[in-house]
Formats: C-alpha cells, structure tokens, sequence
C-alpha cells in the first residue's frame, strides 16, 4: 500500500526533475478569502488530502471521543470559504484528484501561495505541543512548498 506521504514525495521529486510547471509570479491583488470559488475548492481539496498528515499521521482509531486534530486543522484553514460552498470531505482523496487540486493551487497569484501555506503552517503549529512539529506534518508542509515554489525552509524547525 503507498502512503499518502509516499505519494507526495513522489509528486515532489517528480515536479523538480520535470521543472516548475507554476503559473509565472503575478500581482496579489486579492486576499485568500477572496479568491474565486473554483481556486478555493481545489484549496480545500487539497487541505483535505493534507489533513492526513497535518498537525500529525492521522490515527485509523481514536478512542478519545474528541475530534481529531486532523479535523481541527482542517476546519480552520478552510474556514475563510465555509459559507460560500459545499465543503470536501476530508475522506482519503485518490491522487488524481489531489494532482487535479494541486494544479489549480499553482495558479494563485505568486505572492498568495506562501500566505497559504503560512495559514497551513500556523494552524498545524497552535495543534502542536512541544517546540516543532511532527515529522511526517513538517515534510508535508515542506513537500507542498516545494510543488508551490514557496519553499519555506523554517517548517519543522523548533521554535524559539
């Protein structure tokens, strides 16, 4: 069976050896919560397919009866389009359709993609105890960089 980590280191290496296939820089001239409702969809499909493995690996059974910080995560970063559409589930994605999301995330605007993956990172590190984050979330999030060209070598680094 291929993990979902697995499948985005694959995507990665795959995106640097074949070259940046992201759109070229453009104006931000909108904020995250103001990007169309296509470009949000495909943002909230893809925070699905990460929910997996951010704040940490998701666990196949909790028996804590709280919601997972999987869940928790998700629902925040999403939260700026919850109103405008029906949300994704955050049930395993097959990577077709995360590929498919990932495409549309390498259109924002240049400067809107390190916003998005700050939120990722800021809501992955208030569901975190201790000074980084878990392993597989900080590759995750290194991972997503990478496909975004919005590399941020601090992901994962304990805080100071």
């Amino acid at each position: 069976m291929v993990h979902q980590i697995d499948q985005l280191r694959w995507v990665a290496l795959r995106h640097l050896l074949a070259g940046s296939a992201v759109a070229p820089p453009a104006a931000a001239g909108t904020d995250l919560d103001q990007i169309d409702d296509a470009q949000a969809q495909k943002v909230c499909e893809f925070s699905a397919f990460l929910s997996q493995l951010v704040p940490a690996p998701e666990l196949t059974l909790d028996l804590t009866g709280h919601e997972s910080p999987s869940q928790v995560w998700y629902d925040t970063v999403i939260a700026p389009w919850r109103d405008r559409f029906t949300l994704p589930p955050r049930e395993r994605h097959d990577i077709d359709a995360t590929l498919r999301a990932l495409r549309v995330l390498q259109t924002l605007p240049w400067l809107l993609r390190p916003v998005l993956v700050r939120s990722w990172f800021d809501a992955a590190r208030a569901l975190t105890e201790g000074p980084a984050l878990h392993a597989t979330a900080a590759d995750a999030l290194r991972l997503s960089c990478i496909l975004l060209d919005s590399l941020s070598a601090r992901i994962g680094a304990p805080v100071h």
